[in-house]
């Protein structure tokens, strides 16, 4: 009996040690991204969906902030810079600027969401919040890369100004970005945008789906042809 008894502290005492190491292995390898997830949920072991759902949901009930449902099962997928980078320089999909505290963005998001499910597509979507507010070198790689798309930036200078300057560009949000193997067949800003203003969810939608078909008749024709192979 006693045998047993030392056996079972001896087990128990390996599994709460074992237990302990992996929290502890995990808290210290959990990386953050500041440039593509909210500091709220900083260390959070989940997956892009529940992460963007988190991000968005969080600020409901603020007065600030408009209210939104985003369901658990949706089609964002979160984008480190490399990963936004090489999106662009090769990528095929959809790629989108955003931020939750946008007011343009929380009206779009949800049907952009169901345009996404819809078209059975990923979102590939880049926190532009820090990068921008820093003006950090992330951020100068971005203006430069996609620097004909982006509008003139009226926010740092005024078309008043003597020294404004048309070539100083700026990312705004809700941004959205066609890509096929790195080419930008399309984009579209959604900030203050006419639909966007007249909450013309159904307009949007039409819109969007337009927007996504392109990009989504190369996917599948490439998806029948891997099929067949």
């Amino acid at each position: 009996m006693k045998n047993k008894l030392f056996v079972a502290c001896i087990v128990t005492t390996i599994v709460a040690i074992f237990v302990i190491v992996l929290m502890l292995f995990g808290n210290n390898n959990t990386e953050h991204d500041p440039a593509s997830a909210s500091s709220d949920n900083q260390g959070l072991n989940i997956t892009d969906a529940l992460r963007f759902k988190l991000d968005y949901e969080s600020l409901n009930d603020e007065p600030q902030h408009t209210n939104l449902y985003v369901p658990e099962n949706n089609r964002i997928v979160y984008l480190s810079f490399d990963e936004l980078m090489n999106f662009i320089e090769s990528g095929t999909g959809v790629f989108l600027f955003s931020r939750p505290e946008c007011p343009s963005c929380r009206a779009l998001i949800p049907t952009l969401l169901q345009v996404a499910a819809d078209a059975q597509m990923n979102i590939h979507y880049y926190n532009i919040t820090f990068d921008r507010d820093e003006h950090n070198e992330n951020y100068v790689r971005i203006l430069e890369a996609l620097h004909s798309y982006l509008p003139v930036d009226t926010q740092n200078q005024s078309p008043e100004d003597e020294d404004f300057d048309e070539s100083i560009k700026r990312v705004t949000v809700p941004h959205l970005f066609f890509v096929v193997d790195g080419q930008i067949i399309s984009e579209t800003m959604m900030n203050r945008h006419q639909l966007i203003e007249d909450e013309d969810f159904d307009g949007i939608y039409e819109y969007l789906m337009e927007k996504f078909l392109p990009v989504q008749q190369v996917l599948q024709s490439r998806r029948s042809a891997c099929q067949e192979c």
